[in-house]
């Protein structure tokens, strides 16, 4: 149960760094073009 709640707390900063990261790279893109 203790590694479970890790996991999800880890998990959550991590999508939300990738979510952020394409954000951030389709923005630098559209500037480009």
């Amino acid at each position: 149960m203790y590694s479970a709640f890790l996991r999800t707390a880890y998990d959550k900063p991590i999508i939300s760094i990738l979510t952020m990261s394409k954000k951030w790279m389709t923005k630098r893109v559209k500037s480009a073009d």
